[in-house]
């Protein structure tokens, strides 16, 4: 059976975040930065942020850390609580996941500001 398995981290000190995940539709789990979470090959986990921030800058910020193959959907705007984007608010996301095989939807219908998306996939 194929595994993989997805964290997110984080370097310095971005906003503090409230963050659940759920597997397969199942029960919203408060998350703990750093905590790697296993997947199955057919398993669909999905994120939320309650609080409106996320990361800040290229010294301050979060971070997925994958291995196995990761096919990420859905809006990452979740992240943000759906808020309008803040300056470095996804940037590093998903740097250096060679394991990212496929990549959220990412059109935002609002003006973008500064470093937003910045190094968001660099390495992938």
């Amino acid at each position: 059976m194929n595994h993989s398995s997805i964290s997110l981290i984080q370097a310095g000190k971005p906003n503090l975040i409230d963050l659940y995940y759920c597997i397969n539709d199942s029960n919203w789990i408060k998350y703990n930065i750093g905590r790697k979470i296993l997947l199955k090959s057919k398993d669909v986990i999905q994120f939320k942020n309650n609080s409106p921030f996320f990361s800040i800058n290229e010294q301050n910020y979060y971070q997925f850390v994958m291995e196995g193959g990761i096919k990420a959907s859905g809006k990452v705007e979740s992240l943000i609580n759906f808020r309008n984007l803040t300056c470095g608010c996804f940037i590093n996301l998903f740097k250096n996941c060679i394991s990212l095989l496929e990549s959220p939807y990412m059109l935002y219908n609002t003006e973008l500001m500064n470093s937003c998306y910045e190094s968001m996939f660099e390495g992938c």
